[in-house]
C-alpha cells in the first residue's frame, strides 16, 4: 500500500474509540466469567426493594447517638463503613467499625446476592464501570449516609496502650453518619497529565493520522522520577464539650473540621504555585 493511501485512511479513521472500549471492556467481562449486566432475575429483584429497611430489630443494638463519621471522597455517594472511638481508663481506647448491613435488604442466594458473588467487586475499566450492586441500592438504600439511620455489622474493639487488643466484639447496630469527612488530598500529578495529554492533542489536531487514545498512566509516569512526599498538618481540633445529641454543635464542628482542611489545601496549592513560578 502506498505511504499516501495508508495516510488517507488513517485520516478517516473515526478518532473516538469509546464505543469499540466499552465492547472489549464487555467481552472481557464475559471470556473471565464475570456478568457486565445484571441478569433479569436481579434486575426483577431491584424494582421490589423500594426503600432501606427500618433500624430496628431485637437483636439489633441502638448506637446512633455516637458520633459516627465517614472518612472517604467529598463525591463519594457509595459510603459503606463508619467510624468513632472512645477513650477508656488507664489509657485504653475503644474503636467502633460499623459496616453496611446489606444482607437485610439483599438476601444470600437472591439474584443480586449471585450475581454479586460471580464478580466478587465492582470491576472499573477505562469506558465503563461495572457495579456490583446496581446505584439505587450502593449508593443509597444499602448505604450509610449523612443524617440516616440505617442498621450495621459494628466490630467493636478495645486497643490497651502497647496496641493490643484487651476485648472484642461483632454484632449488629443502628448507627446514624453524623459527619462525613474528606481527610486529606494530593496535590501534583495531576498537572503533569494535563501538561502531556494537551501538548499532545495539540500535536495530534495538525496530525490526525498520529491520533491514538493516550492510556492515563502514561501521563503520570513518563519517565522515571523522583518523587518527594510532603505531609501538611494542622492545627488540632478539640471535641471536648460536644454534646452527642446537639445537632448544631456537631454540624459546626464538621464546618470547623471543613474549613480547616480547605484552608491547608489552598495554602499547598499556593505553595505550590509559588514554587513553580520560580
Amino acid at each position: 500500500m502506498a505511504p499516501f493511501a495508508f495516510l488517507r485512511i488513517m485520516r478517516r479513521m473515526p478518532q473516538n474509540n469509546t464505543v469499540d472500549l466499552k465492547r472489549i471492556a464487555h467481552d472481557a467481562m464475559t471470556q473471565h466469567g464475570l456478568e457486565p449486566d445484571f441478569p433479569p432475575a436481579a434486575l426483577a429483584q431491584l424494582q421490589g426493594i423500594s426503600a432501606a429497611p427500618g433500624a430496628s430489630g431485637a437483636d439489633v443494638r441502638d448506637l446512633r447517638a455516637l458520633l459516627w463519621c465517614s472518612i472517604d471522597n467529598d463525591d463519594s455517594l457509595d459510603i459503606d463503613q463508619l467510624s468513632v472511638a472512645q477513650p477508656l481508663a488507664g489509657g485504653a481506647v475503644r474503636i467502633l467499625i460499623a459496616i453496611a448491613d446489606v444482607e437485610i435488604s439483599i438476601p444470600i442466594g437472591s439474584p443480586l446476592d449471585r450475581h454479586a458473588s460471580t464478580n466478587t467487586t465492582s470491576v472499573y475499566t477505562v469506558a465503563e464501570i461495572f457495579p456490583m450492586f446496581p446505584a439505587r441500592l450502593s449508593t443509597d438504600l444499602t448505604c450509610l449516609p449523612a443524617n440516616a439511620d440505617r442498621v450495621s455489622v459494628v466490630i467493636d474493639m478495645s486497643i490497651a496502650p502497647d496496641g493490643t487488643v484487651a476485648a472484642s466484639d461483632v454484632y449488629r447496630a443502628a448507627v446514624r453518619n453524623r459527619a462525613p469527612i474528606v481527610p486529606l488530598a494530593c496535590i501534583g500529578g495531576d498537572g503533569l497529565f494535563t501538561l502531556v495529554c494537551n501538548a499532545y492533542h495539540r500535536g495530534a489536531r495538525w496530525l490526525p493520522w498520529l491520533h491514538f487514545p493516550i492510556p492515563r498512566p502514561a501521563g503520570y509516569v513518563p519517565w522515571p522520577h523522583r518523587v518527594r512526599l510532603r505531609y501538611v498538618i494542622g492545627e488540632p481540633i478539640s471535641c471536648e464539650g460536644v454534646r452527642l445529641d446537639d445537632d448544631s454543635a456537631i454540624h459546626r464542628l464538621r464546618r470547623e473540621i471543613e474549613g480547616a482542611l480547605h484552608e491547608l489545601i489552598e495554602n499547598e496549592l499556593a505553595r505550590r504555585a509559588g514554587i513553580e513560578a520560580t
